[in-house]
């Protein structure tokens, strides 16, 4: 029989609960999963290949399918810094004018690398899960998974996008009366929605548009022509797509 190599455990506590959870780095087989997405450069395979990897890389009972997403961002980003090392390197696609004729430019690619150390999240100011629509009357919201969350960006499709909010109540209030919503169809759910002013529905978009998520900063400078600017990766697909 072949020896078993073990494997280190790690801990850390995931941003939105404070849960000390366990993990271990990822292995080769997994890191085939996550370089075959990669080479597809398509968000959604992506997230599927890093839902699959902290599936089989976290040791504690916790249901991947139910982390929030900023929490599901920031555990990758540690399991990746442990398995490869915490320098990454990523490419920023650049218009470089250098000995091309005025108005021209040549495209070019730009290698940099982020230490995922520097990776923190980023909360909001006034973001919150509770979410008044009068006096007396609010939503309670949780956060959406991955998978969802990533749909969210995407989304044209007005009725796509009640779906997805419904999804996302997990209770209502009317005073001291609370509403779990599994008590009600989505039908219901959307008709309450629907009844809602502008100004009020857009509090519950400011609840998605403000939630944690991971970031950190970048600089990137073409070596051909000059040009450098400063940004903010946000988010796993900036990272790892």
């Amino acid at each position: 029989m072949l020896p078993q190599i073990e494997t280190p455990i790690y801990e850390l506590t995931l941003p939105s609960t404070n849960q000390n959870i366990q993990y271990r780095p990822f292995l080769i087989k997994e890191e085939k999963i996550l370089l075959m997405a990669q080479e597809g450069e398509d968000a959604e395979e992506t997230i599927r290949a890093v839902k699959q990897i902290i599936s089989n890389c976290i040791l504690s009972p916790i249901n991947v399918d139910k982390m929030a997403t900023f929490d599901i961002e920031y555990l990758f980003v540690n399991i990746r810094a442990k398995s490869v090392g915490k320098i990454l390197q990523l490419n920023y696609k650049h218009d470089c004018t250098h000995e091309m004729p005025a108005g021209e430019t040549k495209p070019v690619d730009i290698r940099f690398d982020i230490n995922l150390d520097n990776v923190v999240i980023e909360n909001s100011k006034d973001h919150t899960n509770t979410i008044p629509i009068t006096d007396t009357i609010g939503l309670i919201m949780r956060y959406p998974d991955f998978k969802l969350m990533s749909d969210i960006g995407t989304m044209t499709n007005f009725d796509d996008v009640m779906d997805v909010v419904t999804q996302c109540i997990e209770t209502i209030y009317d005073g001291e009366e609370v509403h779990d919503v599994s008590d009600y169809s989505t039908d219901q759910l959307v008709e309450f929605l629907e009844s809602l002013t502008n100004e009020q529905f857009e509090r519950i978009n400011n609840f998605f548009e403000t939630m944690p998520t991971t970031v950190t900063d970048a600089e990137v400078k073409c070596r051909n022509c000059g040009w450098s600017t400063n940004f903010q990766l946000r988010g796993i697909t900036d990272f790892f797509v």
